[in-house]
């Protein structure tokens, strides 16, 4: 009888973003046994099964050998020997995004420099979302629009968010669930604001700016009369809210001024209600099984599956 002993090490390979919103796998089981490693026979059926969260719908689990232990498939290292398929509901509209807050009376020159910043819900793509501004505060031509409604957005402002660490994303970029988005209501931001508040979360923060540089200010400063309503939507999802400040509210003392849920005033500084409530979305992904081929007999073989796309790490 042909026997043939093979050793086998698996390891599930996946690069955690944040406790966050982490793609990842919380449960292996492999028949037979083979956790941490085991022997096998040439003909025999090896069935990988996992169990994950907010794994990329549609995407893959890849599996790869190598006899050198430690290996990554990433790098470009290791022999593919098959995949596993990854269906994770829900999308873009199984939670929506939050307007965490906006800067009312800018630091710096005030057209320039006011912002929005959004938690992503269960993410979205950048080009889908809409910012409208209260109709007094989109006079005086085209570069005062509405974001998503005559001015997109674009790449750039990190060097105005302080003390984080930000990506800088442009139009058609997918934000990944439960993160935090900077939106700098003008392409002309030059000021830097102390963003500790937002760091504090934990989250992976991203920043945009917008196409235009505005020639008055995104939202209004107080002392006047009345009050300024404005909203935020996706679309495609029927996800959005509005909020509404009164320009006589006792709170505003001037640069600073923002709206979290409220008015207040923190200095040159984020101020933010806090992210919402992130609920992990559970993954199916199909069983993996390969039948050991006689190439194997005498060899020691560690086994890695890795996710692809590659998720993007911190």
């Amino acid at each position: 009888m042909n026997y043939l002993r093979l050793i086998i090490l698996f390891f599930l390979v996946i690069f955690n973003i944040l406790s966050a919103q982490c793609p990842e796998f919380e449960s292996t089981s492999i028949i037979p046994n083979c956790l941490p490693s085991c022997d096998i026979c040439v003909g025999d059926l090896l069935t990988i099964n996992l169990k994950g969260n907010d794994l990329p719908n549609g995407g893959k689990v890849e599996f790869y050998i190598n006899s050198t232990a430690g290996f990554n498939p990433y790098q470009g290292v290791g022999t593919p020997i098959g995949t596993s398929n990854i269906i994770t509901p829900g999308g873009n509209c199984r939670i929506c995004p939050e307007l965490m807050g906006f800067l009312i009376d800018a630091c710096g020159v005030e057209q320039n420099n006011e912002f929005i910043i959004m938690w992503t819900g269960s993410g979205f793509n950048t080009s889908n979302f809409v910012f409208d501004f209260a109709a007094g505060n989109n006079t005086g031509g085209g570069q005062n629009a509405d974001i998503g409604g005559g001015c997109s957005v674009t790449a750039g402002g990190v060097s105005s968010v302080g003390g984080c660490s930000a990506t800088a994303v442009g139009a058609g970029f997918n934000l990944p669930a439960n993160s935090v988005w900077v939106i700098f209501t003008s392409s002309a931001v030059n000021y830097s604001y102390d963003f500790s508040s937002v760091c504090a979360l934990g989250l992976k923060v991203y920043v945009s700016k917008s196409s235009c540089a505005r020639s008055i200010g995104a939202f209004t400063n107080g002392g006047g009369t009345g009050s300024r309503t404005q909203s935020f939507s996706i679309n495609g999802c029927g996800c959005g809210t509005s909020a509404t400040y009164d320009l006589n509210d006792p709170n505003m003392m001037g640069d600073g001024d923002a709206w979290a849920g409220g008015v207040s005033n923190g200095g040159c500084a984020a101020t933010i209600s806090g992210a919402g409530n992130y609920i992990p979305a559970k993954s199916t992904i199909t069983p993996f099984t390969f039948t050991i081929p006689t190439t194997w007999c005498d060899k020691t073989y560690e086994i890695v599956g890795i996710v692809n796309p590659k998720p993007d790490p911190m």
